[in-house]
């Protein structure tokens, strides 16, 4: 469909006049908002390999010399400079982004998608700790996403379609005749393929392993268990293994900070309620712990009554966002 979501964070970026770090877990529109919205007079990209790409009237790659080189110059100079998955670059540069703070005409944005890692340069100890805006971006907020959608649909369609395709790993699914039934026909089949994928993709960028425990507590909340006690008995029957509820809360973090769990503080309880942040997500792990659909040819028809059954707890997620 080609659709352009405006997304709020874009003003707050370009009003901020000191350096930013854009961060989130993979697939969140990092980048497109940064290219197509910032519009940075200079753009970097550095890949899992380390090699750095230079985005900008062509593609070039660059040696880390020659780039440390051109950012060195170019942070003297009045212009607006984009550095994308930054935390691939060695500790040095670090420091050497601390020196450079005081004498830098230019706005630096470190765009980042591990979020461990922007947590760890936001706090003590860190050479870059107070003097860089955190900016998280998360899914697509439904402000934003259901304002571009009320031209296009009924207000009905717009708010059940803008529950899933406010996570842009759904979004180019979208078509302009869809209903939520026929969106979901399409895309059902593609999260057999796409989550497992983008869930291996958060693990490697925060340097942890998908073990079958953490598969097990995201299933054991999609399949609605919000506190941290269900969530032990779930994965403990799932895996034959005797867990309390203190082991369990370490996963919930990590998962919670890598963000693809979301918490919320219990009303006048000392207690959190977690649940998966993207819906799809959600929905494909909830269809494979009911059908095994990852492994197995099930009928769609199968799968999508499955899906409809979480529908009311999307709409109840995305009222209270």
């Amino acid at each position: 469909m080609g659709l352009i979501i405006p997304r709020c964070e874009t003003e707050k970026i370009k009003k901020i006049n000191t350096w930013v770090i854009l961060y989130g877990r993979r697939k969140t529109g990092k980048t497109y908002l940064i290219r197509n919205f910032v519009n940075p007079d200079a753009y970097y990209f550095i890949t899992r390999s380390r090699d750095i790409f230079s985005y900008n009237k062509e593609i070039e790659k660059l040696s880390y010399n020659v780039f440390f080189d051109r950012i060195k110059r170019e942070l003297t100079a009045e212009m607006t400079i984009a550095i994308d998955e930054f935390q691939r670059l060695p500790q040095e540069f670090l420091d050497f982004l601390h020196f450079m703070k005081n004498t830098s005409k230019a706005k630096l944005i470190l765009v980042g998608s591990s979020l461990g890692f922007a947590l760890k340069i936001l706090s003590k100890g860190s050479p870059l700790l107070g003097l860089i805006y955190p900016i998280q971006l998360k899914l697509i907020t439904p402000q934003d996403i259901t304002s571009s959608l009320c031209g296009i649909f009924d207000d009905k369609t717009c708010i059940l379609l803008s529950m899933f395709i406010r996570d842009p790993v759904v979004l180019e699914d979208l078509q302009e005749d869809d209903t939520l039934e026929s969106f979901l026909e399409r895309i059902i089949p593609k999260l057999k393929f796409t989550i497992r994928s983008l869930i291996g993709e958060i693990f490697t960028e925060e340097e942890r392993e998908l073990t079958a425990r953490y598969e097990a507590v995201i299933k054991a909340v999609a399949a609605g268990n919000r506190k941290p006690s269900n969530v032990a008995s779930f994965v403990s029957e799932m895996l034959n293994a005797n867990l309390k509820s203190q082991d369990i809360k370490k996963y919930l973090k990590v998962l919670t900070e890598m963000g693809i769990l979301r918490k919320i503080r219990m009303y006048k309880r000392k207690a959190n309620y977690y649940y998966i942040d993207s819906p799809a997500v959600d929905l494909y792990y909830y269809l494979d712990l009911k059908t095994g659909f990852s492994e197995l040819d099930v009928p769609l028809r199968t799968l999508l009554k499955r899906a409809f059954e979480k529908i009311p707890f999307y709409y109840e997620m995305f009222v209270l966002d």
